[in-house]
């Protein structure tokens, strides 16, 4: 028993808080929350505690058509593959689905999980978030990084060609290395954070980091978030003074952001999506069961999923991510965990990160919890 709570409290501490904590075999990153998560795969298989949440059950069923459909696809063009990304893919796609809806069923329902994750969860992002904003004002004023090998940064990372500058200000990154990333993941745990933390100053903290990202695809992410939020309670006349506070920050806060950057409102609309227009070209060429080896996936998700396993293979993807969505609603269940699935699904449209660690553990586990008993 005291095993089982260590270990948990490792996972969900090197998940959340050191996500990019680890070294490098060759061009292949190793992170200590992935061997976490790796290792407690046959401790999982040989538990005799086997019942499974048939709801949960359920979701797995529906992953499985594109997870047997990519598996095959990539298998059968294998000539010239990159062992880092088929591996990323491999894990992150096929095999962490099976890991928190079936191996996690039990321990996510358990009553060590329940009374260690609420607290963990909530003092990790909140250390996640202060450290985000000490990094970003301390580079922005000292020009330097401020790094712990093997814990906030991967051992062998350069943090310089982590793609992190914009118009000469670093984005805010914290632990995740990259400010895409570190938003991407955040805007999947919103819903989860919002529901646990009760401290309006650390809301708040946490929405300034997203926008200090410096992205637009994450600007996008909170601005839906906000949408869905406001739908929801003004319809029921709940929250109006907040509604209206969130308006007038959006409509302040923007145009002060893109001065700060030296940008104006094209920066936004921008008709070459931040270098990503040529992506658009795939569709030219888009077929039933896809073409060439797999060689990873572009920042728009949907174009390479297109492009490597066709229509067929893209209409699989989407119900395989839409799944715990489908499940849930299908139970009428009220809560709003499944908004950062929903904005995760409409963030692939622009830069989904969906090879990089840890994104889709954090998309699983959500798809998993939202089901917890």
């Amino acid at each position: 028993m005291f095993f089982k709570k260590i270990y948990i409290i490792l996972i969900l501490i090197f998940l959340i808080i050191f996500p990019k904590g680890g070294f490098k075999v060759g061009d292949i990153p190793i992170t200590w929350g992935y061997l976490l998560l790796i290792f407690s795969i046959p401790i999982c298989l040989l538990s005799k505690n086997r019942y499974i949440n048939k709801n949960r059950y359920k979701v797995f069923i529906l992953t499985l058509p594109f997870i047997i459909y990519s598996f095959i696809v990539v298998l059968l063009r294998m000539e010239k593959i990159n062992l880092g990304y088929t591996l990323s893919f491999f894990l992150s796609l096929l095999i962490l689905p099976f890991v928190f809806l079936i191996l996690y069923d039990n321990i996510i329902d358990s009553n060590i999980f329940n009374k260690i994750f609420p607290k963990i969860f909530l003092w990790g992002i909140r250390i996640v978030v202060t450290f985000g904003l000490l990094l970003f004002f301390y580079r922005l004023y000292l020009g330097t990084n401020l790094e712990i090998p093997y814990l906030t940064v991967n051992f062998d990372d350069n943090m310089e060609e982590k793609h992190n500058n914009r118009s000469g200000i670093s984005k805010l990154y914290s632990t995740y290395n990259n400010g895409n990333l570190y938003g991407i993941c955040m805007i999947i745990l919103t819903p989860l954070f919002l529901k646990h933390e009760k401290n309006n100053i650390y809301r708040a903290l946490f929405f300034i980091t997203l926008f200090l990202t410096l992205s637009r695809t994450i600007w996008i992410g909170i601005i839906i978030y906000f949408l869905f939020f406001i739908l929801k309670n003004f319809t029921k006349g709940k929250n109006i003074f907040y509604i209206i506070f969130v308006a007038l920050v959006l409509i302040v806060g923007f145009p002060y952001l893109l001065s700060f950057m030296n940008k104006d409102i094209s920066f936004i609309m921008d008709s070459n999506l931040g270098g990503r227009r040529y992506q658009l070209n795939i569709l030219k060429n888009a077929s039933l069961f896809g073409q060439g080896s797999f060689k990873g996936i572009a920042e728009i998700v949907y174009l390479t999923i297109i492009d490597k396993f066709g229509i067929i293979g893209f209409l699989l993807f989407i119900l395989y991510l839409s799944s715990p969505i489908i499940i849930y609603k299908l139970k009428k269940n009220t809560s709003n965990l499944y908004w950062g699935l929903i904005l995760y699904m409409i963030l692939c449209f622009s830069d989904g990160a969906i090879l990089l660690i840890p994104v889709m553990s954090f998309y699983w586990f959500i798809a998993s919890y939202m089901f917890k008993e």
